[in-house]
C-alpha cells in the first residue's frame, strides 16, 4: 500500500520455509511476540563429508533447546544456538512419550543421508534474543573449554571408531550359571580286579575281560615264532607244534 509501513521478515535459510497454519494447529503452538516460527528441511549436504550431527539439545518442558551446533557438524549449517525445536517430522515433541530419545533417532538420519523436517522457534526482537540467551545459560553447565591439538582428536576419533568395531563383533558370553560350561576330564584307568580278569573303565563306560579258565596254570604259554623258516631247521610259524 502506498504511504504504508509494513514489516517483511526474510528466511535467509537453506531450506527455510514458513509455517503453515496446518501445523501449527497440530502442535498447538502460538507466535509469541519478537519470535519467528519456520520450518526446516534438514539433510547433509553432499560436499560435506562429516557424518555427526554436532547438536547439543536439551529438553525441557516439552520444548527441544538447541544449546550448541558445533562447526564440524551436519546441523552447524542449519540450526544454531537458542533454536527451539517444535516438532520433528510432523511429530510434535510436547506429544512424545520419550522425546529425548525420539528426537535423537530422528536426527541421527542425517548421518546416513536421511532427510529430517523440523518446525524451528526462533527469536527475531534484539531484546528477546538476549532474554533468550541468559534463559539457556541458566540451564546450561559451565564448561571450561580447553582446546584440543588435532592430532590428539584425531588420535582419539580414530580410536574411538576401532574401539566401536571390534565391540560391534564381540559376542558377549551369558553370565548365567545354566549357561555355565562344565567340562569332563576324561581318565583312562585299568587296574586288575584279580588274577583271572581285567577291568577297564573310563568316566562314560565300563568293561570288563573275564577269561572262562578256572586255574591259572592251565592257561597256555604264548609262542612266538617267525614267518620264515630259520636256518636251525626247527621250522616257521606255520609248522606243527
Amino acid at each position: 500500500m502506498k504511504g504504508e509501513t509494513c514489516t517483511v521478515e526474510v528466511i535467509r535459510r537453506k531450506g527455510a520455509v514458513p509455517a503453515t497454519a496446518e501445523r501449527l494447529r497440530k502442535t498447538g503452538q502460538d507466535v509469541k511476540p519478537g519470535h519467528n516460527l519456520f520450518i526446516l528441511n534438514l539433510e547433509r549436504p553432499a560436499q560435506l563429508r562429516a557424518t555427526a550431527v554436532g547438536m547439543k539439545t536439551v529438553v525441557i518442558k516439552k520444548r527441544c533447546y538447541i544449546t550448541e551446533a558445533l562447526e564440524d557438524g551436519i546441523a552447524y549449517q542449519m540450526l544454531g544456538r537458542g533454536d527451539v525445536l517444535v516438532d520433528i517430522d510432523h511429530d510434535p515433541i510436547n506429544k512424545m512419550a520419550t522425546p529425548d530419545n525420539t528426537i535423537r533417532e530422528r536426527l541421527s538420519k542425517l548421518s546416513t543421508g536421511g532427510k529430517v523436517t523440523a518446525l524451528v522457534e526462533r527469536p527475531i526482537d534484539p531484546e528477546e534474543a538476549k532474554d533468550f540467551e541468559r534463559y539457556i545459560d541458566s540451564f546450561t553447565p559451565k564448561i571450561k573449554e580447553q582446546e584440543v591439538p588435532y592430532d590428539v582428536a584425531k588420535i582419539g576419533r580414530e580410536a574411538s571408531s576401532m574401539h566401536f568395531i571390534i565391540l560391534k563383533k564381540l559376542t558377549t558370553p551369558s553370565c548365567l550359571s545354566s549357561d555355565a560350561r562344565r567340562n569332563k576330564k576324561a581318565t583312562d584307568k585299568t587296574s586288575e580286579a584279580g588274577e583271572s580278569n581285567i577291568s577297564i573303565s573310563t568316566a562314560s563306560t565300563e568293561m570288563k575281560i573275564i577269561s572262562d579258565v578256572d586255574d591259572i596254570e592251565d592257561l597256555k604259554k604264548v609262542v612266538t615264532k617267525s614267518h620264515a623258516a630259520g636256518n636251525s631247521g626247527y621250522g616257521g610259524a606255520f609248522d606243527d607244534e
